[in-house]
């Protein structure tokens, strides 16, 4: 489990994706290591109060991302993986938990909202089952196959 430090922060950016004006929540920035030449990325994940379907895909629209909800039940540990776009994504029900590339394990239950650039290394784990809303930066008609993408495959340009 995580024990990384939260602190309470407005969700009033305009510019941070994800933001929903006069709510409070818990933030985690979770940066790359400063050791090894490591490629690993930052992420951003926060948890707040609960939010309806109709609210998140409004807020894709807002930040203009193409949008996507469905669920998502995950029998078992995913493998490492990545996708080729940047994604906000906001839990609308149930729990879930996902890990990042070192092996953080990070809970998720309704209003926790996670921001990721394309090429961040995670994986969904076993029990997970959630209602999601998914903004990406590409449309979901021209995302490549397979969707979770091996490390190995990862281009140098999603490296920085």
């Amino acid at each position: 489990m995580v024990t990384a430090a939260h602190s309470q922060q407005r969700w009033d950016s305009a510019a941070d994706p994800g933001t929903r004006t006069g709510s409070t929540a818990s933030v985690r920035k979770v940066p790359p290591p400063t050791t090894g030449g490591s490629t690993a990325m930052d992420y951003q994940f926060r948890t707040g109060a609960p939010i309806t379907e109709e609210a998140a895909l409004a807020e894709v629209a807002e930040l203009g991302l193409h949008a996507l909800a469905f669920d998502n039940t995950v029998d078992k540990d995913e493998a490492l993986h990545w996708h080729e776009f940047d994604a906000v994504v906001w839990v609308i029900s149930g729990n879930g938990a996902f890990a990042d590339e070192h092996g953080n394990v990070t809970q998720t239950t309704p209003g926790c909202n996670l921001r990721a650039p394309a090429g961040w290394l995670h994986r969904d784990l076993a029990g997970s089952k959630v209602r999601l809303v998914l903004g990406t930066s590409i449309p979901g008609d021209q995302w490549t196959s397979p969707i979770n993408k091996e490390p190995a495959d990862r281009p140098e340009s999603l490296l920085v």
